[in-house]
């Protein structure tokens, strides 16, 4: 709406649109040719009626003829030149006063040519100018007249020359008034058509932001159960990027003294970087001291850039995200930028909740399976262990009483009782490792969901997997097995193929997960999902940028669609702190 009020300021300033201004120069253009046919036409009937000079009448409709084209040229070119406007009008005004003088003054058929020069100064002239203008025409069509009918008294000729003075006047004054109006309603169209073009940029930019919204989320779900901070600090940095592509985006970790812990979207300078820091800092003093609300501050960062930052938490503190934007820009959208880092805050926060919840889930459900596998061994093998060592106790006891076929029955029985034990215990290992049963329970879990999608979509969808794939970290199987839903899912939907085919090896060094199917391409899907910047494709861009792969994706029109993607395996193995 800020562009509306700018507008009105400069009101008194406006100028119509070129085609507005093309349109009315066309009608006073047919006014002159119009006004010239039939003024001549009269001319030319009553000269044959009372007799004129024939090569006079000639004369005098080739100069009208010559002057009327002449003219229309000369004024086509001086619109915009306000000085040759000036003398053309003087000069127009000039040759037809002459050719009313000529011709019978205020009875001369020419006199409604007198209008054409009037109606330029209706529309070319600014108010202050234009009434006088008006009006010394008026005065000098009547003192024309006033001179061709030779009356002495002014009053008696001005009241006999009243009808065609006042119809004269009053057209005049209701061209002007029309023209009045028809300017008012440009310029509120203008306005109209201003707020309307901010309102589409406006909806177009929630649109965006509903949709980057959409991205965040469908990222975090997708890498869901993170308990290291930066990860989703990263989702949070490159969605912070798009509230301003001229400006830096950085996130500051909460509780890190660390080099790391500054992250930003573009490279800074040293002293840049430095100064950064201390203004972030001087904010976290304030911000430690107002945990759980949440506000945008800016500052200068140097002459010219400024820092807006707020800080992600709600009652626990996870650090700043803020942006470094140009000064000028900043003054023009302060208000849309303060309030969507505000909006990218909260929804960090509960990111960052939501990934901790997760995280002690984990570890109660890890709690609750370590109880009760506890409990499994305690009442089955602790209790045939103790079995076995109150018997031996016995055995011991009475071992001087016993003959030797005693004793070798005692101690077989001790023996199987141990060896029952070890059995059990064997067993509930080999239940819960996957490695045992010679099961990847990876690999399992995709071929599960590619039968399923083949079942349900009626698409021949193949899998080759080879590799230690349970070897991958949590969040690494997550991030591949959302991008293979994500990829396949897509294809099914909207790239009308018949296969798909899903390749996922895992080397000594690298990991190469390959997607094709046989469809149309991607260039020809038309919903937005299938588009480059679709929610399913940036969703699997940011899970290969979070582990450091590479994507290739290759597209033609009825050749199919070909995901490529690479990742190094020290990036998605388990750590010894996952183990």
């Amino acid at each position: 709406m800020n562009n509306i009020k700018k507008q009105k300021a400069g009101m008194m300033k406006f100028r119509l649109p070129k085609a507005i201004k093309s349109n009315i120069e066309g009608l006073l253009e047919l006014y002159r040719f119009i006004s010239i046919f039939l003024t001549l036409s009269i001319y030319i009937f009553h000269g044959i009626f009372e007799r004129y000079a024939v090569p006079m009448m000639l004369i005098l409709i080739s100069c009208v003829v010559i002057y009327a084209f002449l003219f229309d040229y000369l004024y086509k070119i001086s619109f915009d030149s306000g000085k040759r406007m000036s003398l053309l009008l003087i000069m127009d005004i000039t040759g037809i006063s002459l050719l009313i003088l000529l011709t019978g003054g205020l009875e001369s058929p020419f006199i409604w040519c007198f209008l054409n020069p009037l109606l330029v100064i209706s529309y070319y002239l600014p108010p202050r100018k234009k009434y006088p203008s008006l009006a010394a025409g008026i005065v000098l069509l009547c003192i024309i007249g006033y001179f061709v009918e030779g009356i002495p008294e002014v009053r008696q000729y001005l009241l006999s020359k009243s009808n065609i003075i006042l119809s004269f006047t009053l057209l005049l004054i209701l061209i002007n008034i029309l023209l009045y109006y028809n300017n008012r309603l440009i310029i509120k169209q203008r306005e109209l058509s201003l707020a309307n073009q901010d309102l589409e940029n406006y909806n177009a930019r929630i649109k965006g932001m509903t949709h980057d919204i959409l991205h965040m989320y469908e990222a975090v779900q997708s890498i869901t159960g993170l308990s290291v901070q930066r990860d989703i600090a990263l989702i949070l940095l490159d969605f912070a990027g798009r509230i301003s592509p001229e400006s830096n985006a950085f996130y500051y970790l909460d509780g890190s003294e660390k080099a790391e812990s500054m992250i930003t979207l573009k490279p800074l300078s040293e002293a840049a970087r430095s100064s950064l820091i201390s203004v972030i800092r001087s904010f976290e003093k304030d911000k430690h001291g107002t945990a759980g609300s949440s506000y945008v501050i800016s500052n200068l960062l140097e002459p010219g850039l400024r820092v807006i930052q707020t800080k992600v938490s709600d009652i626990k503190n996870y650090g700043v995200i803020g942006l470094i934007i140009p000064e000028d820009q900043y003054a023009k959208g302060k208000e849309e930028y303060e309030a969507t880092l505000h909006l990218m805050s909260q929804l960090g926060s509960t990111f960052f909740e939501k990934a901790e919840s997760e995280e002690i889930e984990c570890e109660l459900a890890v709690a609750d399976e370590q109880n009760r596998i506890a409990d499994d061994i305690h009442d089955s093998i602790m209790q045939r262990l103790f079995a076995a060592s109150c018997f031996a106790y016995d055995t011991l006891k009475k071992w001087d009483n016993l003959s030797d076929d005693s004793r070798k029955e005692q101690l077989s029985l001790i023996m199987e009782t141990v060896q029952d034990s070890l059995r059990d215990l064997r067993s509930t290992i080999y239940n819960l490792s996957s490695k045992k049963q010679n099961i990847v329970l990876f690999k399992e879990n995709i071929a599960s969901y590619l039968s399923q999608m083949e079942r349900l979509s009626g698409i021949n969808i193949s899998l080759d997997a080879e590799g230690e794939l349970d070897s991958l970290s949590l969040n690494a199987r997550k991030a591949i097995y959302r991008i293979i839903t994500e990829c396949t899912g897509n294809a099914v939907r909207h790239s009308k193929c018949r296969n798909i085919w899903v390749t996922l090896h895992m080397g000594d060094e690298m990991t190469k997960l390959v997607i094709k199917d046989d469809g149309i391409g991607l260039g020809q899907q038309k919903d937005g999902q299938s588009s480059n910047n679709g929610l399913g494709l940036y969703n699997i861009r940011s899970l290969v940028r979070i582990y450091n792969g590479k994507l290739e994706i290759l597209s033609e029109k009825d050749s199919g669609t070909t995901f490529n993607i690479v990742f190094r395996n020290i990036d998605i193995i388990k750590k010894p702190e996952d183990a």
